[in-house]
């Protein structure tokens, strides 16, 4: 009989208080039946050292940590696990348009502005797990789009949600 293993996601944040409600809202999402394995680090390092001996199906990085810039450490915990296209999230309190395109240049599928929308988040933590072995082995009937780059696939959004929008269109959550 095989292993079982729940969908992971690491999420990276300096300041602890917000990581704990980044955890507790990642605690509360399901993917189908599943509830995801859930992994915290407050720096950089210890992000890393997690990546080297758990299978990470997605990262949420805060965008300044105190050890690394967020974006780095995503390109580290992709280099790591070999999957250069490992799902991303970053977050920022600032909403900078060049450290939006920055970030998105590098691949990160979302970029979500601080405090976090619960309602947001869980939609686009379940949008950016949809393309991972979970997320194709679930027996979903949702429509799912190719983004012009070909390196996102997003679900089709229909009608698309106030507030949700995928790298491609250079918008951030209001």
């Amino acid at each position: 009989m095989g292993s079982f293993r729940r969908p992971s996601v690491l999420i990276v944040d300096s300041d602890t208080e917000s990581l704990f409600e980044l955890a507790q809202m990642v605690n509360a999402l399901r993917m189908g039946d599943l509830r995801y394995q859930l992994l915290t680090a407050v720096s950089a390092q210890r992000a890393m050292n997690l990546a080297n001996h758990v299978t990470i199906d997605l990262v949420i990085s805060d965008i300044q940590l105190l050890d690394m810039q967020g974006e780095d450490l995503i390109d580290s915990v992709r280099s790591l696990t070999g999957c250069l296209q490992l799902p991303a999230m970053v977050l920022n309190r600032n909403q900078h348009v060049d450290v939006i395109r920055r970030v998105n240049g590098r691949g990160s599928a979302f970029h979500l502005r601080k405090p976090i929308d619960r309602k947001a988040f869980g939609e686009l933590t379940r949008i950016s797990l949809l393309t991972t072995k979970f997320g194709k082995d679930l027996d979903h009937s949702e429509s799912v789009a190719v983004s012009p780059s070909g390196h996102n696939h997003f679900p089709v959004l229909e009608p698309q949600r106030e507030g949700l929008f995928n790298r491609n269109q250079s918008s951030v959550f209001g």
